[in-house]
């Protein structure tokens, strides 16, 4: 039959040097035939009957002459005898196919039903008997007639909509009827109830055939011989009813499909009730013949308006179809939905960008043995841009077009250009792998870390004071870090602030750039030694990222103070009597609004250059808790203790230590 399979030996010993001719001479369409449909050299002129003129020699169509075989002249070996006695038949044929055999079956899916014969015998079975084995049969027809628009002779799959209705012929426009998941296991029972042999394709799966139904006397037989192995091709001889069951597999990939969302009818228009490329202006009201059917395709039930024209997820969209081309052609084919496992994608890592060139690294590629049919294949990537430190991710644009318009990008791929990358601007980038579980949820993408380029504003800039002797060598480290890429080096810029020791208001200058050369902050960089500094200043810093002479993003100010520049406190005092174990002292408020809290240490013994100071915790904080207690001491000890004011919120920003206060325990 059309499009089946067969493994042929031929024994060509016997013509050697000579050239041979496949020849066909079946009717079509099978069974019946019609002579108008039978194209040969010098045939009969078949026009007034509306077939075609008669061949011409040399020329087409032919349907009786199928291939030319050119068999070499030298024969290794002796030929075999044309007999069936000869030993190639008798003892290589049997062994090669037992070992044929024996090839298929190691390698070949079991069969669904494994006690099928496949001796087209005549069985004891009826076709209740086959319900009762398969319960969810489910049933399929193929219909002859004539189509709505032209009144060609047609055929058509149909359905038994309900148990008691005749069976009604869908097109391939009209909603899939045929849906099947990944490991689900499906019996049909298809019945020819036209005068032509289909023979039916499956597309994606193979099928087991289990029996075939005489329609006239309902005899249930088993498949032929020629149907003992999986079939793509299965043939529905007219009076005839063939069960067939499949459970098909998904495709081992390296890559994840997007599922088929589209109009049922693509070359009509959203919407559409009529076939909108055909002139009704004859036709007035019901006659207008409606585009689809107008059933529910899983109850039978009539819709209560005209179907429309709609946007449906096929899947993974497969068809079955008659493989006569001319019956094909003519609709005698339908939609096969099938729906894959599919699991989330693995994220993208390793992210990086030169040069507006975004890599990464695939989590499932091509190359890997693990990728080949994983559930958790990506359909392709998106690549997206942010402006730095926003979210306003926006998938970058291609000159490419995509169906599946979630990604930019085909799988496996493991980079994209940024066709607008800018070297001057700051840009996050991160990857999206994307695989057809999106469109069911919010599963089916796998998002990578986030990766910024372009000139940053540095991050974490610190400010630390280091107080050297003598004095003129007091410098200030600044340290951050180098969040660019591109830049060609760093720029810092210093204010300087006067404190009002009275008032505590403190007044900056505007920041001025700093005057360095290029080659003391160069590209990458993260540290710089401003120095010689004063003692008694207050700085702030800044420092951004530089490309020629375009400026990037500055980064947040760091305050710093040079020595000490908090008014000095006034000595300590007694508050009230020591005991045993404690010390109660007093120290007068700050005259500096700038103090936040003060810091007190202690010392035994007479305080001197050489004494060791601990600094004792923050009791009372404020810049109004002016009394200390200190408890839990020796009895008749001396101790010392001195105070300084402190900002907290600028480094070094403190006052001289007061002068010692000792007092001793009773």
């Amino acid at each position: 039959g059309n499009a089946e399979r067969a493994d042929t030996v031929i024994d060509f010993s016997q013509f050697a040097g000579k050239t041979l001719i496949l020849y066909n001479d079946s009717s079509a369409p099978v069974p019946d035939g019609d002579t108008r449909y039978d194209y040969y050299t010098a045939n009969p002129d078949q026009s007034p009957m509306g077939g075609a003129p008669s061949t011409a020699v040399g020329f087409g169509p032919n349907t009786r002459t199928i291939m030319q075989i050119k068999v070499a002249a030298k024969v290794t070996g002796a030929a075999l005898a044309p007999t069936p006695a000869n030993a190639y038949e008798t003892t290589t044929l049997p062994t090669l196919t037992t070992t044929l055999l024996n090839a298929y079956t190691s390698v070949a899916d079991p069969h669904i039903d494994n006690t099928i014969i496949a001796d087209g015998a005549v069985t004891a079975k009826t076709l209740l008997d086959l319900q009762n084995t398969y319960p969810s049969m489910k049933i399929k027809t193929i219909e002859g007639g004539f189509e709505t628009n032209m009144g060609r002779l047609t055929a058509n799959f149909g359905l038994e909509l309900t148990p008691s209705s005749a069976p009604t012929p869908v097109g391939y426009i009209d909603k899939p009827s045929e849906i099947i998941s990944e490991g689900e296991t499906q019996y049909w029972l298809i019945k020819n109830d036209d005068a032509d042999n289909h023979p039916i394709h499956f597309h994606l799966f193979n099928v087991q055939v289990l029996a075939r139904v005489d329609q006239l006397t309902q005899e249930v037989f088993n498949p032929q011989p020629n149907e003992a192995g999986w079939k793509d091709t299965v043939q529905n001889w007219p009076g005839q009813d063939v069960l067939v069951a499949m459970k098909p597999k998904t495709p081992e990939l390296p890559f994840g499909l997007p599922d088929s969302y589209r109009l049922m009818a693509p070359t009509l228009a959203a919407n559409a009730t009529t076939n909108t490329s055909l002139d009704y202006s004859n036709l007035i009201g019901p006659n207008v013949p409606l585009a689809f059917l107008q059933y529910d395709l899983t109850n039978g039930s009539a819709l209560p308006v005209a179907q429309k024209n709609e946007y449906y997820d096929y899947g993974w969209e497969y068809t079955w179809h008659c493989h006569i081309l001319g019956h094909e052609e003519n609709d005698l084919m339908r939609p096969m939905v099938y729906f894959p496992t599919i699991s989330q994608p693995g994220k993208p890592s390793g992210v990086s960008v030169v040069n507006g060139l975004v890599s990464w690294v695939d989590p499932t590629p091509a190359t890997s043995l693990l990728t080949k049919g994983n559930s958790s294949n990506e359909i392709g990537f998106r690549v997206e841009r942010a402006d730095s430190g926003l979210s306003n991710w926006q998938p970058l644009t291609t000159s490419s077009k995509f169906i599946n318009q979630t990604v930019n990008t085909l799988a496996n791929a493991t980079s994209l250009q940024d066709a607008s990358f800018d070297p001057t601007k700051a840009y996050s980038y991160r990857v999206v792998a994307v695989n057809q579980a999106v469109e069911s949820g919010s599963t089916g993408e796998t998002v990578s870390d986030q990766v910024q380029v372009g000139m940053q504003a540095p991050g974490t800039l610190n400010a630390i004071f280091n107080a050297t002797a003598p004095n003129p060598n007091n410098s200030i480290t600044l340290n951050w870090t180098d969040q660019s890429s591109g830049e060609t080096g760093y720029e810092v810029s210093r204010a300087a602030a006067t404190i009002n020791k009275t008032t505590g208001v403190i007044s900056w200058s505007a920041f001025s750039k700093l005057p360095l050369s290029t080659s003391t902050l160069a590209a990458n960089l993260n540290t710089y030694l401003n120095t010689p500094v004063p003692t008694g200043a207050l700085y702030q810093f800044k420092v951004n990222a530089i490309t020629g002479t375009t400026k990037g993003p500055i980064s947040t100010s760091a305050p710093i103070a040079t020595s000490t520049v908090l008014p000095t406190l006034a000595q300590l005092q007694a508050n009230g009597v020591n005991t045993k174990t404690a010390i109660n002292f007093q120290w007068q408020v700050s005259t500096s609004g700038l103090v936040t809290h003060y810091e007190v240490q202690r010392c035994d013994g007479i305080a001197g250059p050489a004494s060791n100071w601990t600094t004792l915790p923050k009791v009372n904080n404020g810049v109004n808790s002016t009394k200390y207690l200190d408890s839990g001491l020796t009895t008749k000890t001396t101790y010392s203790y001195r105070v300084r004011a402190v900002n907290s919120l600028i480094p070094n920003l403190v006052s001289a230590w007061s002068a010692a206060y000792t007092a001793s325990t009773l």
